[in-house]
């Protein structure tokens, strides 16, 4: 028998064998893969990309795998930077199982400040909604474990010390032992 793909004989270990070698074969499955896809190249689909941080000149109709039969981004990349700019808290809430009033509510009842700290701004982002992790461990949270809202140091803080009241007060204690001095 004689491989499809080098020419070179080889002695035929089934009826379905046509290659002398894993690695023909291989060769083979790439080229075909890689030839499936051929884009069409039109001179008037050349533009820029959508997303204003981008400066990428990109064939469009090319681009039609990221976005659509004429892709308005150069990327998939591009394209999600560009919505979740636009969208900063898309997914937070419902992460969090509340509503964007139910988190207007608990701010106006923290008057607009960190619930540990009552630091008035997170650096001009959005507070960080904290919730108990033993009642939702999973990715999302039920939205009544959710306990207030923090600015990102007290955030990093409470998970830094597992949320554990005990080593708070320990910590506590140890530090004001040291301020006295």
């Amino acid at each position: 028998m004689v491989c499809e793909q080098c020419q070179s004989p080889f002695e035929k270990r089934s009826w379905n064998h046509i290659y002398c070698s894993h690695r023909c074969k291989d060769i083979v499955g790439i080229a075909s893969r890689t030839a499936r896809y051929v884009p069409v190249i039109r001179p008037d689909a050349w533009m820029p990309c959508k997303y204003m941080a981008c400066s990428k000149i990109f064939n469009a109709v090319e681009g039609h795998r990221h976005g659509g039969p004429l892709s308005k981004y150069c990327s998939v990349g591009c394209r999600n930077s560009d919505f979740y700019q636009h969208n900063p808290n898309r997914g937070k809430f419902k992460t969090y199982g509340i509503t964007e009033e139910i988190y207007q509510d608990m701010l106006r009842r923290q008057r607009g400040t960190c619930a540990v700290c009552a630091s008035p701004t997170n650096g001009g982002d959005m507070f960080c909604i904290d919730h108990d992790h033993d009642c939702c461990p999973g990715r999302r949270c039920c939205g009544k474990c959710v306990r207030g809202l923090l600015c990102h140091g007290c955030n990093q803080s409470a998970g830094l010390l597992r949320n554990n009241p005990t080593t708070v007060r320990k910590l506590a204690k140890y530090l004001s032992k040291w301020k006295q001095k």
